[in-house]
């Protein structure tokens, strides 16, 4: 009888214990969590190491360094409201998040570094007047920056689905707006970089813009987290050379064409000099595939065509004729490639019109009428 009336005393303490060890081993939906082991230096910088990768906090709270094996990712400090002139006044690694409160004559800011096997996911919250606003720069290691977003693609049977793709921008890159993720190659590996904003369409670009080797976004509102996933891909290209640099021009205002006449594009790939890179791997001539799609997505035309690399020639310019079948509003994407792999391929999607000539309509010839007299 005693025993009976300290069982249920024995089993809350046993199911307290429990739930201890689960808050400190697991997470809410069971599962095992993640803890990267983590140091902090005498500077104040932070060092976490996770599954095949070290990332370092500096002393001012920004990510500095992410480096995958022997590949740094980062060229410079994640920047994130610079008028502010914030920086970390306390720091604190719980478990799998490294929680940093910044602070400056601007305002103030959170930002948590969230770690993971793959990667980490960046948390900015600005507490201040205004918005916000973030760049993220990637190391001289870059090969190429995809530009990603969801682009519907019709099905032999009709339907559509979504695919992610993108253009893949030599580096510099072209200053131009761009979804909300984008993809980084290096050398063996890829960083897949997604901005989570809320209430964005995946694939929409309010205020993203990709310039040189950097990416980011201005107009971020206060008061909301707004997270930066990094998700590493490895073996996601084998090539070693950059991409190439180049733009698809046309001379015709609004990309206009007549139906009668040839439907020309000139490809620019600016000085020889800065393509010196691939003739001294032996790389003289690059491919360019060209296909041409519909207003709905269907493919109408396509090609081949090749461009002679000279690096002592001042403008290297290819020029290309495309065909549009019936089409009357078309996009044309280029795709420059080396058949051996060994160069991150290019491309580059732009689009055009057909002003074609609507049939004219005349009234029916009258009917004979009886004969003069």
């Amino acid at each position: 009888m005693q025993s009976q009336r300290w069982l249920p005393a024995v089993l809350v303490v046993c199911l307290s214990l429990a739930g201890c060890r689960s808050t400190e081993r697991f997470g809410l939906d069971g599962s095992e969590l993640y803890r990267p082991a983590a140091a902090q230096a005498e500077d104040g910088h932070w060092q976490v190491t996770g599954d095949g990768y070290t990332a370092e906090v500096n002393g001012d709270g920004y990510l500095a360094s992410f480096k995958v094996g022997a590949v740094e990712t980062i060229g410079a400090p994640f920047a994130y409201q610079p008028e502010a002139k914030l920086a970390a006044d306390s720091a604190e690694m719980t478990g799998d998040t490294l929680n940093v409160h910044l602070k400056g004559p601007g305002g103030e800011a959170t930002i948590d570094y969230r770690f993971r096997r793959d990667g980490l996911a960046i948390i900015p919250v600005w507490h201040g007047q205004g918005s916000a606003r973030f760049q993220f720069t990637a190391a001289p290691a870059v090969l190429g920056i995809e530009l990603l977003s969801n682009v519907p693609v019709t099905t032999a049977e009709g339907g559509m689905h979504l695919v992610e793709q993108g253009e893949t921008r030599g580096v510099p890159a072209i200053e131009a707006a761009c979804g909300r993720a984008v993809r980084f190659y290096f050398p063996g590996l890829a960083l897949h970089v997604d901005g989570q904003s809320w209430g964005d369409a995946y694939g929409a670009a309010p205020g993203y813009e990709i310039r040189d080797r950097s990416w980011g976004r201005a107009q971020l509102a206060a008061e909301r987290p707004y997270p930066i996933v990094l998700t590493i891909q490895r073996g996601a290209d084998k090539a070693w050379l950059p991409a190439p640099v180049f733009v698809p021009r046309t001379d015709k205002p609004g990309g206009l064409y007549r139906a009668d006449e040839p439907y020309n594009w000139t490809l620019d790939f600016g000085t020889g000099e800065s393509l010196r890179y691939l003739t001294e791997a032996r790389i003289e001539v690059l491919a360019i595939d060209w296909r041409v799609s519909d207003a709905c997505g269907r493919l109408v035309a396509m090609g081949l065509e090749t461009v002679r690399l000279d690096p002592e020639q001042p403008r290297i310019t290819k020029s290309v004729t495309v065909k549009a079948g019936d089409a009357d509003y078309c996009h044309v994407h280029f795709k420059v490639f080396e058949p051996s792999g060994r160069m991150l391929p290019s491309s580059f999607r732009a689009w055009f019109r057909i002003a074609r000539a609507s049939p004219v309509a005349t009234k029916p010839a009258p009917a004979p009428g009886p004969a003069a007299k």
